[in-house]
């Protein structure tokens, strides 16, 4: 039973991987060709240059996630700061798309306290590792 289920989470993983792999391909070439776009028109479209920053943060979202995954099969263990990176990342993402849809100044508010929340977590747990990676070396 547990080599079953074990042989579950492996199947999950190398299939998450897949799509993450082809998330990563698929938003380079959207990148190249709205840069082209951008490059090409005779003025400064602010949509399209808002849709390759939302493309780029996609991409650098779907590589952390394989980094987290590769993190978790190595050291059988999610380390806390990657997924505060990854929330970080994907609230900034959301925060890029929502411009493009003029949103009110209250959800704008509300993203910006969670983003200052998040980045104050992340500044703490990193610097928590430090303190301990600093006490285990003395």
């Amino acid at each position: 039973m547990e080599k079953n289920i074990k042989n579950t989470i492996a199947i999950i993983e190398l299939l998450l991987a897949a799509v993450l792999a082809a998330t990563i391909l698929i938003a380079t070439f959207k990148i190249a060709l709205d840069l082209k776009d951008l490059i090409s028109a005779s003025y400064f479209e602010k949509t399209v240059f808002l849709h390759i920053l939302d493309s780029i943060l996609l991409t650098i979202l779907a590589i952390d996630l394989m980094r987290t995954l590769v993190t978790a099969v190595i050291r059988k263990q999610m380390p806390i700061s990657i997924v505060v990176e990854v929330a970080i990342l994907a609230l900034l993402r959301e925060l890029i798309a929502i411009e493009i849809k003029n949103p009110s100044n209250a959800r704008i508010l509300t993203f910006g306290m969670v983003l200052a929340l998040l980045v104050v977590a992340w500044i703490g747990i990193n610097w928590f590792r430090i303190k301990v990676m600093e006490q285990k070396s003395v």
